[in-house]
């Protein structure tokens, strides 16, 4: 009985990753169970849009959700969701500058282990990354 349940919960959030939300649902949903499986403190996530915070929000990890904004209207607009604390940040230049962004907000809040989560748009070649970090 047990075996059923897992099955049909296991194919149940696979169906909803992979068929509908693409390919953002399917980094969302890899970065929760990749924060679940190595008990993260945070799960940073820099974004322009939202969309990938607000998908990673929806499946519930147990780990925070920090969407670092680099507007002011989307930090109070991600504010609004279940899960997800919003910081405004400057704007990064590259994924270097990001990476060393996410690095000084968790050495502020002494934490630990984290994902960086970001995606660019696929349009001409994008790049989708999650990176884990323990200190």
């Amino acid at each position: 009985r047990t075996i059923r349940e897992t099955e049909r919960f296991v194919t149940h959030r696979l169906d909803e990753a992979t068929h509908s939300t693409g390919p953002g649902g399917r980094m969302a949903f890899a970065a929760a169970d990749i924060a679940n499986e190595y008990n993260v403190d945070m799960i940073f996530v820099p974004t322009m849009t939202g969309g990938t915070a607000k998908m990673l929000a929806a499946l519930r990890p147990r780990a925070g959700i920090m969407a670092l904004c680099a507007s002011k209207a989307k930090e109070q607009e991600l504010g609004m969701f279940y899960g997800i604390r919003a910081k405004g940040i400057a704007r990064y230049g590259s994924a270097d500058a990001m990476f060393r962004m996410t690095e000084r907000e968790a050495e502020r809040a002494r934490i630990r282990r984290y994902l960086v989560v970001f995606g660019t748009p696929n349009r001409g070649g994008g790049a989708d990354t999650i990176k884990y970090v323990e200190r």
